[in-house]
C-alpha cells in the first residue's frame, strides 16, 4: 500500500470513528440522581437531576431556581452566558417549565462554606 492510500485510509477510519463516538455519546444519557444524594465529594462532577423548580430569582440575566425532588432541594443557576446551550435545546431559561430535567455540575458556593449548587454548564436538558 502506498503512502498515499494508507492517509486516505487512516482519514476515512478517523472521520466513521468520531462519527460512531459522536453517536454513542447522543445516545448514553446521565443516570437520574436524587437530590439528597449529592455530597461535598460530588463537586466538579455533573449528574441528571429532575424535580420541580419551587423559587427563583434573576440578576444581571442569570436566573438563580430552586429544584426540589422528593428528596431535597438545592440551587439550580443558570449563567446567562449558557442561555444560548439552553435556547439550542429548546428551552428558554427565562421562562423555565415547573418540572424539568437537567444535566448541571455540582459546585460549592461560596467556596469553603460547604454549601451546595447545581450549576447548567450547557449539558441535556429536558422539560
Amino acid at each position: 500500500m502506498d503512502e498515499k492510500a494508507a492517509l486516505r485510509l487512516s482519514i476515512i477510519c478517523s472521520f466513521f470513528g468520531l462519527a460512531a463516538l459522536y453517536a454513542v455519546s447522543e445516545l448514553v444519557e446521565a443516570g437520574r440522581t436524587s437530590l439528597a444524594s449529592i455530597s461535598i465529594e460530588d463537586v466538579g462532577s455533573a449528574f441528571m437531576v429532575c424535580g420541580n423548580l419551587t423559587a427563583g430569582r434573576v440578576s444581571n440575566g442569570h436566573v438563580f431556581q430552586t429544584l426540589k425532588d422528593s428528596e431535597g432541594s438545592m440551587r439550580l443557576v443558570f449563567f446567562n452566558s449558557t442561555a444560548a446551550a439552553a435556547m439550542a435545546k429548546g428551552v428558554d431559561i427565562y421562562r423555565l417549565p415547573q418540572s424539568l430535567c437537567v444535566e448541571a455540575e455540582v459546585d460549592e458556593y461560596p467556596k469553603g462554606s460547604g454549601s451546595l449548587e447545581l450549576v447548567y454548564r450547557g449539558g441535556r436538558i429536558r422539560a
